[in-house]
């Protein structure tokens, strides 16, 4: 354990001390803490003690014996007030760990002199008080002094050696009996007291290498907020540089494409229209890196409003219908009655393109989209987009929702769609899910709350 102990010397992650002086530190103040009540109790005693003896021993010893144990207690007390105002750096913990072991030696002479001068003669049955009352101060030393081994010692040393010398030297059957049981105390008490030492070592350590390791978590984690932080900050800084640049290219593409003067050959026609597709394709991507960017940065509003579930759908369904038509796909919205919902229009125009988008780009042709609702008791309405394409593997559901996740590497995208979808509706006070099945297509639902 000692061996373990020294080895240990990494900087304690809130006082910088190393393991050795962070247990030094605390024993130190442990036995300090324990100092009133140690005080009180030997104090409580002695004056207990002087009465029991007061008509057995000489009363000019009793009382000078009282006087001195009440004065090295009230040094000891007098030490406790100034160590706890003590600033306890480590050169103030070694000068108060050394007070505290010569006011131990001075009150343990004080106790070794009752059974030098203070024991009646071993015929009376007060011979036995003063026996019995030091061994049970020896035993309350135990959980005072316990957390030192040297303290111990040295305080057994000053109380029970002479009680066990002056014992056998009565050399009767029962002081016998009495010296054989101090020894028998003393062996006990040690190896309690060894316990409560290696118990506290070991806590020591335990609650240090806790706090070391919470200390490196919380490093570590500032380090990734202030990594994600900068992260975001530059794909919104480049994601703005790019757009900008990106707009002027669609606008003069769009330009070129409507010129008469010369009109562009077909060849021309097809190679400006791919310009204008790819810039479109890109630009829906720089949106999405800037949705995500102030996602997480806190920074995306949400204008939360009564709007028509029947409007937003079909001003959805408009803008992908030529998309649909060219993929070979159907758009069927089933849903024969309007709701009135509480939401932010333009997002939840967001949410029902990034939902039907998907289903378009995932499956292999001839396929169609399902689009009903219905009303849940938990006031909301369940918008669900059922599909006939490739359908979800079970174990990837559950990483559908996370950014930059894609399956299906043939397809364009960066895996921030359904992200970003979830968090918007997150936001709407919403919930998004999916029932699906491999090769027999999937369901995605959004559940969106009522408006009253």
């Amino acid at each position: 354990m000692n061996n373990s102990i020294d080895n240990s010397q990494q900087a304690h992650p809130k006082s910088n001390l190393s393991i050795k002086e962070t247990i030094y530190s605390e024993v130190v103040n442990a036995l300090y803490m324990a100092l009133p009540a140690s005080v009180t109790a030997t104090i409580i005693i002695a004056v207990s003690m002087v009465a029991i003896l007061w008509q057995e021993v000489d009363r000019t010893y009793l009382v000078t014996w009282l006087i001195t144990i009440t004065f090295f207690s009230f040094t000891r007390f007098v030490a406790y007030v100034f160590y706890s105002k003590s600033k306890k750096t480590m050169q103030d913990i070694y000068f108060w760990d050394q007070v505290f072991y010569v006011q131990l030696v001075l009150t343990g002479l004080a106790w070794s002199c009752v059974s030098i001068w203070l024991l009646p003669p071993n015929d009376s049955v007060y011979h036995y008080v003063p026996a019995l009352i030091l061994i049970g101060v020896s035993a309350g030393a135990v959980t005072s002094l316990g957390f030192k081994m040297r303290n111990i010692v040295t305080y057994f040393l000053f109380l029970l050696v002479p009680l066990f010398i002056s014992e056998v030297m009565v050399g009767t059957f029962i002081s016998s009996v009495v010296a054989f049981l101090t020894v028998i105390f003393v062996i006990l008490a040690l190896s309690n007291t060894k316990r409560i030492n290696t118990a506290m070592i070991e806590n020591i350590s335990f609650r240090y290498e806790a706090e070391s390791h919470e200390q490196e978590l919380i490093e570590n984690k500032d380090a990734a907020i202030a990594a994600n932080s900068a992260k975001t900050r530059f794909v919104s800084m480049i994601s703005h540089e790019i757009r900008t640049p990106l707009n002027a290219i669609l606008g003069f593409g769009q330009l070129l494409k409507m010129s008469d003067s010369p009109e562009l050959n077909e060849e021309q026609h097809d190679y400006t229209q791919g310009i204008i597709e790819s810039g479109k394709h890109l630009l829906s991507l720089i949106e999405e890196l800037l949705d995500m960017s102030e996602i997480e940065a806190g920074n995306l509003r949400i204008s939360m409003d009564g709007v028509s579930l029947a409007e937003v759908l079909n001003e959805s369904i408009t803008l992908l219908s030529p998309v649909a038509a060219n993929s070979n796909y159907e758009i069927i919205n089933e849903i024969d009655s309007d709701y009135f919902i509480m939401a932010d229009h333009k997002r939840l125009k967001q949410i029902f393109i990034n939902l039907m988008s998907n289903a378009i780009k995932y499956n292999d042709g001839q396929g169609k989209v399902i689009i009903s609702a219905t009303e849940k008791e938990d006031g909301h309405v369940r918008i669900s987009f059922s599909d006939n394409g490739f359908g979800i593997a079970e174990e990837q559901q559950e990483d559908l929702f996370d950014a930059f996740t894609r399956f299906n590497t043939t397809k364009e995208g960066i895996g921030l769609g359904l992200f970003i979808t979830k968090k918007i509706v997150n936001m709407m006070s919403g919930n998004i899910g999916v029932e699906s099945e491999e090769g027999k297509g999937s369901t995605f639902w959004v559940d969106i709350l009522l408006a009253e």
